[in-house]
């Protein structure tokens, strides 16, 4: 019997360099923001897209920090959404399940 191989994966999209306030140096500083996609797999094959996450770097003293990337943190630091979209590939489970339903249909 093949044992089932599902799971979750993470890959970063992209960068942007802002201007946030550091809790750690209590000042206004730029930061290097790291968006992230999370993604369910099933035997390694990506199936669907599941959150962001978001790691910001005070570029002053180093201290790093993760958050929720919303859409609050994009309105409120003008940051075009379309960059950090989900990577094209992690939606490739979803249609093959469709191709398949849709060949099954057309067989029959």
């Amino acid at each position: 019997m093949l044992p089932i191989i599902l799971g979750t994966k993470q890959i970063p999209i992209d960068t942007e360099n802002l201007l946030l306030n550091c809790p750690s140096c209590n000042s206004h500083q730029f930061s290097d923001i790291l968006v992230s996609s999370q993604y369910f797999h099933l035997y390694y094959l990506p199936v669907i897209p599941i959150d962001k996450d978001a790691y910001s770097i005070c570029n002053k003293c180093g201290y790093q920090r993760s958050f929720e990337f919303s859409r609050k943190f994009v309105q409120e630091n003008s940051i075009q959404a379309k960059k950090f979209r989900h990577p094209a590939f992690t939606y490739s489970g979803i249609l093959i399940i469709i191709v398949m339903i849709i060949f099954i249909i057309i067989a029959n």
